[in-house]
């Protein structure tokens, strides 16, 4: 059964997943991937160097800065505007 390319990308991916996992312990399932087709240790070596690459990337990017968020300005009303509205219920 011929595979398309894309679901060799995509199974190439899933195993450079599951072989981050200190645990793991599928090596005879991807060994027996592996030596299905010729195609997927070619896939597999381009994706697992592309993921080197980015993880090396990632590493070497300096961490974004996040700006302090100041909190929320609390107005205060004036006592002018106290006084006009307590004036003002006195009066009703």
């Amino acid at each position: 059964m011929t595979m398309t390319t894309g679901a060799i990308n995509a199974q190439a991916i899933d195993w450079i997943i599951l072989l981050r996992d200190p645990g793991f312990d599928g090596w005879e399932a991807f060994e027996a991937w592996l030596a299905a087709d010729p195609a997927h240790a070619d896939v597999y070596q381009a994706m697992a160097v592309a993921d080197a690459d980015a993880m090396a990337t990632l590493g070497s990017a300096p961490l974004p800065v996040r700006p302090a968020i100041a909190p929320p300005v609390r107005r205060r009303i004036p006592a002018r505007r106290w006084l006009g509205g307590a004036m003002a219920a006195a009066v009703a």
